[in-house]
Formats: structure tokens, sequence, C-alpha cells
């Protein structure tokens, strides 16, 4: 999948912002069903992530490096297709086509902690493990929730400096 999130400080122990994710699946299989093997899931998703994190120090390595907890409301569509039909139905022995695709729309909460690393003042990475819970109702299954666990890592490109951000231990 993909992700971008924006943050805005809003104080020195806390960030809020934006987050929109992409995420795909494909090519699983259940036994021997043929429904799953041949199907293909997206998720979109919007959130509005809450971070609580450590204060940035003037010592280098508390300058460079965050800890933090985040907290996230999200809504999103799920969009689920198949080429083979869940069930089979006849009447009077005509058959009766059944969905292979729906596009749901979901609801839910994330959470989640992970770890910040700045190399320089605008470039940086980082790595996280979250938890999501959300609920659904879908015209194609009777699952009324999902969960799942995610772990991300990847680059942080920052578009505005950090004043306290500093490249060199100061001796005072």
């Amino acid at each position: 999948g993909l992700s971008i999130k924006i943050l805005y400080n809003g104080s020195p122990h806390l960030s809020y912002g934006i987050k929109i994710s992409q995420t795909k699946a494909s090519d699983w299989t259940y036994g021997n069903d043929n429904f799953y093997s041949d199907s293909q899931a997206e998720m979109r998703t919007l959130s509005l992530p809450v971070q609580f994190h450590n204060k940035l120090s003037k010592y280098k390595l508390k300058n460079h490096l965050r800890f933090y907890t985040e907290i996230a409301p999200l809504v999103g569509v799920s969009s689920f297709s198949s080429t083979s039909q869940l069930f089979q139905v006849q009447e009077a022995g005509k058959d009766i086509v059944s969905l292979t695709a729906s596009d749901d729309l979901y609801f839910g909460l994330n959470t989640g902690a992970g770890i910040e690393y700045m190399f320089s003042q605008s470039i940086g990475m980082f790595m996280s493990y979250s938890l999501e819970y959300s609920r659904t109702k879908s015209s194609i299954h009777n699952d009324n929730h999902f969960s799942f666990s995610r772990f991300d890592a990847g680059i942080i490109i920052k578009l505005l400096k950090d004043k306290k951000f500093q490249y060199k231990t100061q001796n005072e």
C-alpha cells in the first residue's frame, strides 16, 4: 500500500493532521473455493490522526529522535471484485446471477506507536506499528466489521523547518 500523512505540530507534545492511504490485496486462497482465488480488494482510507510525542531537546540524539503514539478516526471505501460467483442460485432451471463486486463504506479507529529519526532538517525515516478496527455493511459478504495490524516504514519529508532542530551539540 501507499500512505501520505501531513501533520501540524500544535504544541511541543501534540501534532494533528490528515492521512490518505490506499491498500491492495489479491491472489489469496481459501480451501477449494475459487471465489477468493480470483478476487481483488482495494481499500482507500481518509483518517485524522492525533499524535502524542516526546518534545525535541537541545541534546543531539533527542534532537533527532522522536517516539510517538497516535490515534485516528477513519472513514473509507472498500472495493471487492471476483471473476467467480460466491453462490450459484437456480430457480426453475434458470440461473440467477449473484453479485461478484461491491464498493462498501467503512468507518473505524486506528491506534499505533512509532519512532522517527531525522537525518537533517527536511529528511528522515520512520517505523510504526498500528491496529485498526472498522465497521462496514457489505452487499456481498456477511461480515459487519474487520480488523488488522500493520507495520509501516518509510521516509519523512518536511516541508517546513523545525526551529528546535540542531545539527551539532552545543557546549554550554
